[in-house]
């Protein structure tokens, strides 16, 4: 009777020594992708703060979008001092046209409502989880009165509301400033894109 008990707790011992180095294990991998992702957000943020936008501008409409979208997905998906915030949104003003910073907004400004919103969203737990901007071919070309030329690029946003992921469908407006760089003009989203992102 004794040895059956003795058999019977070392079993019990083993079976719980198996079962705590695969919780040990699954949490290690855990862990591991979690710390993956952090060095990649930071990764991602050292390269937007220090890149010269001015001296290497995208050159078409895709890539001035691509740009705001890695900015944009870095205020919402990285902790940010005060000082990243501004020199983020510094970055991302020199990818707009004159006219849409001089009908919204100063620099400074800019920057204050940036705050505002990154915390905003920071407090619901809300975050840019990815983006898909189309490809140049389906870019839509359209030219005004007088030769303007404007491109028209969708970009689909994806945001992580709790578990909920949403997209949210924006088209970006650019055209090409004196220079000849295309810069962003406006920017809207889809009524049933923001409907979905203001009912969570």
């Amino acid at each position: 009777m004794k040895k059956k008990i003795r058999i019977f707790i070392i079993f019990i011992i083993m079976a719980a020594l198996v079962v705590g180095y695969y919780i040990y294990l699954s949490n290690r991998d855990t862990d591991s992708e979690k710390t993956k992702k952090t060095d990649a957000n930071t990764q991602e943020l050292e390269q937007l703060l220090s890149k010269k936008i001015d001296a290497n501008y995208p050159d078409t409409p895709r890539e001035v979008v691509n740009m705001y979208c890695r900015i944009m997905k870095a205020y919402y998906r990285t902790k940010l001092t005060d000082s990243q915030i501004e020199k983020l949104g510094s970055q991302a003003w020199l990818l707009f046209g004159e006219d849409l910073k001089s009908a919204n907004y100063s620099l400074e400004s800019f920057q204050t409502e940036l705050k505002k919103d990154i915390k905003e969203w920071n407090d619901k737990g809300r975050y840019v989880s990815d983006y898909k901007v189309e490809s140049n071919s389906d870019i839509d070309y359209v030219t005004y009165g007088g030769g303007i030329q404007a491109a028209i690029v969708t970009v689909v946003i994806y945001v992580r509301n709790g578990s909920d992921l949403i997209p949210v469908s924006h088209d970006f407006m650019l055209g090409k400033d004196s220079g000849g760089k295309w810069k962003i003009l406006s920017w809207r989203e889809s009524k049933t894109s923001q409907e979905a992102v203001n009912e969570n």
